[in-house]
């Protein structure tokens, strides 16, 4: 079936069985006051599960504003033309054998606080799919947490933006994602790399990853003090070092 948005008020506890069947956001749109372009807008307080089935719509810009602790188990969300499938911004959600696809140049989902709400986290299990950018951010002090412990993000990438390194990201051994530019995974967390020397724009965590890479005529320049192993250079190289 098909027809308007759906804005939830706090305080709800309920399930939503799709039974195999899709709900596509055709109608008026719902959200906050001047922002009403929600297929769904779920306000803290509530926890609800939306399961087995599907939502779409070519007129939302978020097909879910999630403020809830919200479960999607079963289910397909289809970005259609909206921006973002998924946002998250307050309570636990957890993405469980679920499909998420955005547009081309949107987000499947992001996890990001603002204002005075406390929290928010998400937690990728099961056999998901997640296709499309997750992006990380962050507009306040809150706890903001992402777990990405099974599922398929072959066509998925993490994008960091507004202090979104405020978001604890974690992986297990069987997720295969790529770390954004600038962070890199240590023991499945995410971290920022710590450059130590630079040859042009090109960075290098550790001076022997710059020996290794300079090419004749070259400059590497150290960036601050550092440590690790002796260097060995083989012979032929014509190379500068600015300490």
């Amino acid at each position: 079936c098909s027809g308007n948005g759906i804005k939830v008020a706090g305080g709800k506890n309920f399930t939503v069985d799709f039974a195999g069947y899709t709900y596509t956001i055709d109608g008026t749109t719902v959200g906050s006051t001047g922002t009403e372009t929600n297929g769904f807008q779920l306000l803290k307080d509530s926890t609800i599960t939306f399961k087995n089935g599907t939502l779409t719509s070519d007129i939302a810009k978020i097909l879910i504003q999630n403020y809830a602790n919200l479960t999607l188990d079963n289910m397909t969300l289809d970005a259609g033309s909206a921006d973002y499938a998924l946002s998250t911004n307050n309570g636990s959600t957890v993405i469980r054998d679920t499909e998420i696809i955005a547009k081309n140049d949107g987000f499947a989902f992001d996890v990001c606080s603002f204002g005075d709400y406390s929290g928010n986290s998400v937690t990728v299990t099961g056999d998901s799919v997640i296709v499309g950018a997750i992006e990380l951010s962050s507009y306040n002090d809150a706890d903001e947490a992402l777990a990405l412990n099974s599922g398929d993000f072959s066509e998925a990438y993490l994008v960091m933006s507004d202090d979104g390194n405020k978001v604890d990201v974690t992986k297990t051994d069987d997720v295969t994602i790529a770390a954004p530019d600038g962070y890199k995974w240590e023991d499945n967390k995410l971290v920022a790399k710590s450059y130590v020397a630079a040859i042009d724009d090109a960075e290098y965590e550790t001076l022997a990853d710059a020996f290794a890479a300079v090419q004749n005529g070259e400059t590497i320049t150290l960036l601050t003090d550092c440590s690790g192993n002796g260097i060995k250079v083989a012979g032929g190289k014509n190379f500068t070092v600015d300490f």
